[in-house]
Order: C-alpha cells, then sequence, then structure tokens
C-alpha cells in the first residue's frame, strides 16, 4: 500500500477558510502608495559533497550551497539596490548528533575566516519514511522498487 503524503498546508492564517470568498479585482489604476516599493529575490546552489554517519549509523549527507538575496527599491522608474547578500553554507540534519557536537562544529567552522563557511542546519525529514533508511526500498513489498515492473 502507498502511502500518501498530504502537505501541511494552513488556509486559516488570514480568515477562517469558511469565509473564503472570491475577490473582484477593481480595473482602475492602483493609488500612488499601492505599488510595491521593494523587490526581494533569493536563489540557492549547492551539491552534496560529503556523507557522514550519525551514531545510528544513518548516512547523512552534507550539502555544500551558495545562498544569495538582493533588495531592490522602487525609485521613480528605476530600481535600486537596497541590499546585497551571498553566503557559503554546508547545512546537514543535526537532529541525529549531540546538540553540543554540532555548536561545536558550527564555531570550528566560524573561527576559519579562510573557509568563510557557516554551518546551517537542515530540518529532519519527516518520519512517514526516513530517508536514511535504505533497507525499506529493497525489502519486498509494494514500495519495493524491485518488484514493480
Amino acid at each position: 500500500m502507498e502511502v500518501v503524503r498530504q502537505e501541511a498546508l494552513d488556509r486559516t492564517i488570514e480568515v477562517a477558510e469558511s469565509a473564503w470568498a472570491p475577490i473582484t479585482v477593481s480595473e482602475q489604476p492602483a493609488g500612488k502608495d499601492e505599488y510595491p516599493r521593494r523587490f526581494i529575490d533569493g536563489s540557492q546552489a549547492g551539491q552534496p559533497v560529503l556523507c557522514i554517519r550519525s551514531p545510528q549509523g544513518w548516512p547523512i549527507a552534507m550539502v555544500l550551497s551558495e545562498v544569495g538575496a538582493v533588495a531592490l527599491k522602487s525609485v521613480g522608474r528605476r530600481f535600486e539596490r537596497e541590499f546585497v547578500c551571498r553566503r557559503t553554507l554546508l547545512s546537514f540534519v543535526a537532529d541525529p548528533f549531540p546538540w553540543q557536537e554540532v555548536e561545536s562544529f558550527a564555531t570550528e567552522l566560524l573561527n576559519r575566516p579562510d573557509l568563510n563557511l557557516r554551518l546551517l542546519p537542515a530540518n529532519r525529514p519527516p518520519e512517514i519514511h526516513s530517508p536514511f533508511d535504505y533497507e525499506s526500498d529493497a525489502r519486498p513489498g509494494p514500495r519495493s522498487r524491485l518488484n514493480r515492473r
């Protein structure tokens, strides 16, 4: 039996879900204070560079990424750059490791200015199917890739 994972989407942040209704957009031009004034964009590019083992024996990928962001401000008919940032990060699921060791590793990275690298702990994947459990794909059964033809 294939497990279907539902996304956690909260539709009640602004209003109750039962109060949602269509909105008719005015065809009038936007007022002076209705135009966006700031535009923020970012990007991420990364690759796994190393595989380590957790204390439980799970293989955990370490991902080296470069992330960047820019904020632009609308001034008349042009944009001016307000802010730009670029960081190099090393990311991995840190939950299986003792937190003191993760903190110590992060501190060591910060103390190496030649690396210009920061540690970013990633969220642990959902328990429905752990990506650390490679044997679940090898077991016979409906989830096994070996049984699909």
